[in-house]
This record gives C-alpha cells, structure tokens and sequence, in this order.
C-alpha cells in the first residue's frame, strides 16, 4: 500500500507563516508516519526484485540493506505512536507497516503479534483482513500449517474480495504442497486456472502446475500445459521461466537434441539477455550429458571468465559461477585431468552460500586422498588396500563410475589379493550395473562371482541381484544355524547342547559368533550343569582368546574376579588357622591341613 500521506516542506514566507504551515498540513506527527511508509518502500522495492530470483517462495531473507530499511520503518512508526499516543489516526496503518516489517525481516512470532495488536486495538480497520492474511502467511513459514489452514479457509469465506486474485487459493497450495500433497495442490490449481485472471496470475499457475506435475515425474503433462502457456512480451522474465522449465522437462525425457535446440532459440532471443549465462550454463550440462566434452569444456570455462571479472557478484550470478566450477570439475575428473579438476573444485567450494560447495569441498578431499593412495610404498608398489580404497574413492567420493571399474576389475584378477578378489568382482558388477548402466556385463560379472566364489557372501548377493534362486549358504549363516540348533539341544539335553556351543566356537573362531557360543557353553555349564570348575575353565578361555568382545568384558570377566576373590579368602583363612593347631598333633595336623591347602591351591570352583 502506497502512503496517501505527504511529506512536510518548509514554507518560508515572512507573513502569516504559522497560518501556511497550518494549512499545508505540516505537522511531525505526519512526517514521522511518512518517514516510515518511505523506508518501508524502499525495502519493499529491493525486496521484490529479490523476490523474483525465487517466484514459488512466501518470504525471502532480506539482504542487510532492506532489513535495515524494515527496522527504520518500524522504528519511525514506534515512535509515532508514542510521542504522540492521543493522536490515533494512521495508527491502524502504523501496527500493519510494523507486522508487514516484521514478516518480511522473516520474524515471524513478533508479524503475528504485531497484526494481533491491530486486531485488538483497532477492530473497524479495513486493515484487518488483509491483516489475517500475514497471519496465515506466518503460520505457514513457522509449519503451522492446520493453524495457517483454518485461518485462510475462514477468510475465503468471509471475504471472498481477498482471494479476487487468488492469493488465498496460492497460498492453501503451498500448505497442501507442504504436506506433500501433490495431487491436491494440482486440483486446487486446476479449478482457478481458466478463470478469468490476469497473464500474470495464469502463467503463474500453469508454471506451479508445471512444477507439480514434474516433481510427479509426469514430464509429458508438465511440458503440455507449458507449451500452451499464452505467450507476452510484457513478461519477460515469465516468459524465461516457461521456457526454462520446456527445457528441465526434455532434460528429464532424455530428448537431448531438442532440449539443446530449444536452449539455442533461448540464447538468441534478446528478452533473455539477462539471462545469458544461465543459458549457457544449461548447454554446458547438456552437451555434456550428450558426450561431447570439449563443446562443454569450451562453453563453460566462457562462463568462467565471466565470473572471474564479476568479483563481489550478486548472490544468483554466484551462485552459478559456483555450480559451473563444479560441473567442470566434474568433466575434468572423468577425463583424469586431475590438477585442473582440483583447481575448478577450489573455485566452486568458495562460493558461499552455493548448493555444491559442501560437495565440491568432498571432492577435493578425495582428490587429496587419491594422491597419497596412489603413492607407491618403499617397495615400490601399491598395496592392493589402497588400490581398494582408490576404487572406492572414485565410486563414492568423485563419482567416476568408469574409473572406479577399472580398479575393481584390476583387483578381481590379481592373484595376490586373494582376500579383495570376490569382493572387489562383485564392486565391479554393481558399477556396471547401476552406475554404467550395462546390465549384461553386470550379469557376466555376477555370474563370475558365483561360480569362483561359491558359498561366500559375496556369492549369495550376486544371486540376489540377478533375481535367481538363491542357493548359497554362507559361512555366518551355517554358523548361525548351528548356534540355533545348540538352543534347541539345550531342551532336551543340556550336555549336548552345552557341546554343540563349544563346537560353534571351534568351527568359526573368527567370527563374531564365537565368544558369544563360547560364552552360552560357560553360562549353561555352571547354571544349568552346575559344574563350576569347566565353567571357569571356559570362561578364562573366552577372556584368554577374545579379551575385547563384550561377552568377555560384561560376562567372564567379573565372574572370574569372583571367583579368584573367594579361592583368595579361603586361602587366607586356612593359612591364619595353621598357628592355631597344638604342638603335639603338629605333624599330623600339618599332613592334614596340607591336603585342605592343597585342595585350595587347586582353586576348587565346585565350592563357589
């Protein structure tokens, strides 16, 4: 809303000067009022143009400038209120600029106490419906969406004037879109968008429905409605975002030809000037995606140079100088130009504020640690660990599918790697298969690590991603089976049981399974069995083979430092009750309490 308010001017003339100040209306209460609605415009004006970078969102976080110029509307409005608490008129006006303040400067709590107060204190203003519209807004940006719901349902009702140009219907989509309510939010947009609305407003819509139907993965239906868009030279920047989404939508549809012809009409077209570069961006990407590196290379590091000369940038132009850095880091690592790539990742990881600079920064560490991987030891060579590690740096890490195989199926035929060989055929296949994209060399590969390495785990995956019957019985899963079969034994037959547990624990020592059986033989030795001298033989066993594992920290040890405790004691007495005998049955009592010492010394568990 535009101030009807007009600043106050010195009026310097000799004669009757309080009568002409009178009449021209200039009074500090109206100029302070003034003030504020000026800041607040200004603000606003920056506001919107930022605003336009991201169409489909509420609010955006103001730059220091425009929220500078909110808190000097709410500033100058604060105090016209009170140095001046009698003189009610604009006070209306001056609580809804401070809650459209607050809401733009994203505070959301203080926009809806501020609207609230308008509410209370000034019921009659025509200011509050629209008042209730911030309200919801806020709700909505604090994900009170049912609070936001409600709210906006009732005002559609009792003020259908609000949603003339259906600001309320926009804003129940973006509640239903938050909810992930895709098929909703389109059905709402669907019952405005032939109504008889403004361009704007329609492009608007089609371009929200665009959106929705393309995040359903329904490419076709969003490039339809968008080539049936009404075409307007009054709307260049809405006319952009039409044909950029055309172009997303052939991207997503693989028409990479027409995708590329429709971003070359884009780049001659001069409405788009503005946008040139994000253009070019696009064909980089795209002439990529088509193999044709050295087109991509060459458009992109045009890019490049720009952005080398736009030193303190805008946050958009940034923003895509940061991603394209990346996407030729990208190209530079598949063609292992790896100084150039780490040089393009430097670049990316300094935009601030840029979606790929965490990623980019990831690859540079990968980078870094590919070199110290790739170093030869003092033999000379590299250890078939690293070379793992490398493999795996460039799967994960750098994203470098081909060169990632390359390593796995160097590993899966080196006779020295005995331990790697199955586990790095099996990597190989799942490149091939999933990020290569060759299904039937990912089943040769699959079908190699069955027949080589039958019944390993890496066998029975191989069976599972061929979608076969699968027939491999591993190791851990034999053990598991026969850790079961010794609980069942434990029914019937204690002794048996108590043995099939000791021989889970022989069979499979390098196993997590083993001090775990071991540690059940001990436990059902002395609780069930009742032979506590096997049972402290086993569970020094356990502490003696797996000092580590959990069973031995929390189950034999302290058991055992009970054990030797109480042997510890009775030793004690029995040595204290030596003086104790007479001098005449010496000898004898001595022959005897040697045998009870004895007996001692044997650490008899029998007795605990």
């Amino acid at each position: 809303m535009k101030s009807k308010i007009k600043p106050c001017y010195a009026v310097l003339l000799i004669s009757f000067p309080v009568l002409l100040l009178a009449a021209a209306g200039c009074h500090p209460y109206f100029n302070t009022f003034y003030n504020a609605e000026e800041a607040y415009q200004v603000a606003q004006r920056d506001h919107r143009k930022l605003m336009r970078v991201f169409p489909d969102s509420i609010v955006v976080t103001p730059s220091e400038g425009m929220a500078a110029q909110y808190d000097r509307a709410i500033d100058k409005s604060l105090k016209m209120m009170e140095v001046y608490p009698k003189d009610r008129k604009h006070q209306d006006r001056a609580h809804f600029l401070m809650g459209k303040a607050s809401f733009y400067k994203k505070d959301f709590p203080v926009a809806i106490g501020r609207m609230h107060d308008l509410q209370t204190n000034y019921p009659q203003s025509p200011l509050v419906p629209e008042s209730q519209v911030y309200v919801a807004k806020s709700h909505i940006m604090m994900d009170n969406l049912a609070i936001a719901e409600d709210l906006l349902l009732a005002l559609q009702k009792e003020y259908p004037q609000l949603d003339r140009n259906q600001e309320i219907t926009m804003l129940l989509v973006e509640i239903a879109m938050r909810r992930g309510g895709r098929s909703q939010a389109l059905a709402l947009l669907e019952g405005i968008r032939r109504g008889a609305l403004p361009l704007e407003k329609r492009l608007d819509i089609i371009l929200r429905m665009a959106d929705l139907n393309y995040e359903l993965r329904q490419y076709r239906k969003a490039l339809d409605l968008l080539r049936g868009a009404p075409r307007s030279r009054k709307h260049p920047y809405l006319m952009y975002r039409v044909d950029r989404s055309i172009y997303f939508c052939l991207d997503a549809l693989d028409s990479l030809d027409p995708a590329l012809a429709h971003l070359a009409a884009m780049h001659r077209n001069r409405a788009y000037s503005d946008q040139r570069y994000e253009i070019m961006y696009y064909q980089g990407i795209t002439l990529r995606r088509m193999g044709r590196a050295d087109e991509a290379i060459a458009v992109l590091e045009e890019i490049r140079k720009m952005c080398g000369k736009a030193a303190g940038a805008r946050a958009d132009t940034a923003s895509l100088c940061g991603r394209t850095s990346y996407e030729l880091a990208l190209i530079y690592l598949e063609r292992g130009e790896y100084d150039k790539a780490a040089v393009a990742l430097e670049e990316a990881g300094k935009v601030s504020g840029s979606p790929v600079a965490s990623n980019a920064s990831v690859r540079l560490w990968a980078l870094k640690r590919l070199k110290e991987l790739r170093t030869p030891d003092s033999s000379g060579r590299v250890s078939a660990e690293a070379r793992y590690s490398v493999a795996e740096l460039f799967r994960f890490e750098l994203e470098t599918p081909d060169s990632a195989y390359y390593y796995y199926m160097e590993l899966s035929a080196d006779t020295a790697a005995d331990s790697l060989r199955p586990r790095a055929l099996l990597a190989a296949a799942l490149v091939a298969r999933y990020q290569m994209g060759n299904a039937a060399r990912a089943d040769s590969l699959l079908a190699a690590v069955i027949s080589e390495f039958g019944g390993t785990e890496y066998a029975r995956r191989a069976q599972i991603e061929m979608d076969v019957e699968v027939t491999v019985v591993t190791a851990r899963e034999m053990a598991e089976r026969e850790f079961r079969s010794a609980e069942a034994l434990l029914e019937n037959d204690a002794v048996e049981g108590v043995k099939a547990f000791y021989n889970v624990y022989t069979q499979y020592p390098d196993m997590d399974i083993a001090p775990r059986s071991l540690h059940a033989a001990a436990w059902y030795t002395a609780s069930v069995l009742q032979k506590n001298r096997a049972a402290m033989t086993l569970y020094e066993e356990l502490c003696e083979k797996y000092p580590e594992s959990v069973y031995c920290k929390t189950g034999a040890a302290p058991r055992l430092a009970v054990a030797r405790d109480s042997i510890a004691v009775r030793r004690q007495r029995r040595e204290a009750a030596k003086p104790a005998a007479g001098a005449a049955g010496r000898d004898t009592t001595a022959a005897k309490g040697g045998g009870a010492a004895g007996n001692a010394d044997a650490d008899d568990p029998e007795e605990l």
